[in-house]
């Protein structure tokens, strides 16, 4: 018997997911797996937002480092 993360039911069938944030494996019901999945893309989203923006921000700082030189 395997136990859901989230929720603690006790199933033979669990699905074994990654998580966004810290990229560790977890058991998942079917009953829960709808909504981590909602919440994981969410985070996922929101990892990928900030990346592109510190990427942006950054070459934004070089641009204007570069015009401030000259």
């Amino acid at each position: 018997m395997i136990k859901c993360d989230i929720c603690g039911k006790v199933n033979n069938h669990m699905n074994l997911h990654q998580t966004a944030v810290f990229r560790m494996m977890i058991y998942v019901c079917d009953d829960c797996e709808e909504s981590f999945m909602k919440v994981n893309l969410l985070r996922i989203e929101n990892e990928i937002k900030e990346e592109i923006l510190n990427r942006v921000r950054s070459e934004v700082k070089s641009i204007y480092n570069s015009h401030d030189k000259n």
